[in-house]
């Protein structure tokens, strides 16, 4: 996405569905992205309720109207309760 979009949208969906309820820990990790000039370092936790597949995590970006080429950061999962961490 683009800067001037203003928001990222990270989408975390479990592989099957669990009767229990399962969280993640995450947090943004710069690339050649800067946090602060670029995007809004955010970290948190995500909590599926039992049943619940699919959860996203926004990240806020900022256009700070220099051109430049492709900057990346990115989200990364931890600490996972009730399941496991993959990967695609």
């Amino acid at each position: 996405v683009g800067e001037a979009d203003g928001t990222a949208q990270f989408t975390v969906t479990l592989d099957d569905y669990s009767s229990e309820t399962v969280s993640v820990s995450y947090t943004t990790v710069g690339g050649t992205a800067s946090s602060g000039s670029d995007y809004s370092s955010t970290s948190g936790e995500l909590v599926f309720s039992p049943w619940e597949i699919q959860k996203t995590i926004d990240v806020s970006l900022w256009d700070d109207t220099q051109v430049e080429g492709d900057e990346t950061f990115e989200v990364v999962l931890s600490d996972p309760e009730n399941g496991e961490l993959g990967s695609e």
